[in-house]
């Protein structure tokens, strides 16, 4: 019964242990790198660029194809062993081999592998950076959750005050110091408190729900999230310079990367398109030999006549004749095959003098397509630019708008507890004391936000320079 006890008491201890397993930022990372939807597709990309890559190569090699076929003839046919028509029923098999190898089409397979390997890594470069896109949005949530579970501290915080100043205030009446009347203003005012606290409540279980569905987790895995103690903002956004950030971003940003490799892709399959003008030579070569059941091969046969008379008569001479002459036979599956053998190899030229303008016309959307992946890349360049100058200015306001929000909560801080002496020595009513109060649970939620805005705002900043998203 113990043992069973201890087993139960441990189980309880292991699921309790896992119900309550803490995530780091690192770690939702990590987790939404392995399961976005996205990423997985972005891998795919790659799968799919390497398969055509590795077909690319293989297309300069040689090509070597079996064939083989079986035919039941009835009626009158074509004997494929004679090559005459007759009329009976018979099967037929063919065998053959062939070869063929491209000698010059242009320089196109050449071209092909080049782009095929550039479009490669143009995909690895998306998939870089849709794991660097994921990340920073799961920092965003990730901070928005850290931003509700400190605002709900707070509003406990006040409800817990203002419940302590219901109690310190009913002492008060009940001393006949204050008016009875008095108690209704920090009643209301712990409705308000209550109402805090469940809108903040509610605000984390939003913004957990909206991280686990970015995690792909279900929404009843329990996630306590690793808040750290101390974050530290490594650069000063009034130190940072347009042009400092942007030319970082650049060469951080994987998404410019692989709009150039998709210019430089186009270049290439402009010249592959030009291929078709050009004439194009192959070699070629083929083995093969077939088999018919109605097949026959002649026989020779060799026979000696015996002469009865000469012999028999003991005159000197002949005792008879030779005679030699040809039969006919079934002739066997392998014998039939060695026996029809045929091989031979040749050179094909091919020289396009009128296809529909298919070629062409080729060319000329090759061209478009380079015009295209140029203007794609300069959109990306502005769409960046534009980016870079909002998040810099963005992280310049926050940080003026946290050195204010934490000089408002010293100064409705001091005015409160100024408030508060007052207070108690019944210089002041609970009304104004409960605005002054107000106003410091407005100023302290202000600087929460301030913090957290300013601190996303500065891992944006690190991440348009190529820095690692962490707390």
């Amino acid at each position: 019964m113990k043992r069973q006890l201890y087993i139960l008491l441990f189980l309880l201890i292991a699921s309790a242990s896992q119900a309550q397993e803490e995530w780091s930022l690192l770690r939702c990372i990590e987790h939404a790198i392995e399961n976005n939807l996205t990423i997985k597709q972005s891998e795919l990309n790659v799968d799919f660029a390497k398969i055509d890559e590795s077909q690319a190569k293989h297309n300069r090699y040689p090509s070597l194809n079996f064939g083989a076929n079986l035919n039941s003839n009835f009626g009158r046919s074509t004997d494929p062993i004679t090559n005459t028509n007759i009329t009976q029923n018979f099967i037929s098999n063919n065998l053959s081999l062939n070869s063929n190898v491209t000698i010059f089409n242009g320089f196109r397979i050449s071209n092909t592998i080049k782009r095929s390997a550039v479009d490669t890594r143009a995909n690895e470069y998306d998939l870089e950076q849709s794991k660097r896109d994921i990340s920073l949005t799961v920092a965003n949530n990730y901070l928005n959750v850290l931003l509700a579970d400190e605002n709900l501290r707070i509003a406990q915080s006040q409800l817990a005050t203002s419940e302590e100043q219901l109690v310190r205030t009913q002492r008060l009446i009940d001393a006949g110091v204050r008016p009875a009347n008095e108690s209704l203003d920090i009643l209301a005012q712990i409705a308000n408190n209550e109402q805090l606290v469940i809108g903040a409540e509610n605000s984390k279980e939003i913004g957990l729900l909206g991280l686990k569905q970015l995690l792909r987790l279900d929404p009843d895995v329990s996630m306590i999230l690793t808040a750290p103690s101390n974050v530290k903002v490594e650069s000063d956004p009034d130190v940072l310079t347009f042009n400092e950030v942007y030319n970082s971003a650049i060469q951080a940003q994987y998404s410019i990367k692989a709009a150039d490799l998709r210019v430089e892709s186009a270049h290439l399959n402009e010249k592959i398109s030009k291929a078709g003008l050009l004439p194009s030579l192959s070699f070629g070569a083929s083995l093969g030999s077939n088999y018919s059941n109605k097949g026959l091969r002649a026989v020779d046969t060799f026979s000696f006549i015996f002469d009865e008379d000469v012999f028999f008569d003991g005159a000197p001479g002949v005792l008879g004749t030779n005679e030699r002459g040809f039969t006919t036979e079934d002739n066997p599956y392998l014998s039939q095959l060695d026996d029809n053998l045929s091989y031979g190899f040749g050179i094909s030229l091919n020289y396009p003098i009128y296809n529909n303008y298919v070629n062409k016309l080729g060319v000329e959307r090759a061209k478009l397509n380079i015009l295209n992946a140029q203007n794609l890349s300069e959109q990306a360049r502005d769409g960046l630019k534009t980016t870079v100058q909002q998040a810099l200015a963005n992280a310049k306001a926050s940080k003026r708008k946290l050195n204010a929000s934490e000089k408002s909560v010293d100064a409705q801080r001091a005015s409160f507890n100024n408030a508060e002496k007052k207070f108690n020595a019944g210089t002041i009513n609970t009304f104004e004391y409960v605005n002054i109060k107000n106003a410091l649970l407005e100023a302290e939620v202000n600087a929460v936000l301030s913090k957290y805005e300013f601190l996303f705002d500065m891992k944006v900043l690190d991440f348009y320079m190529g820095k690692p998203i962490n707390l």
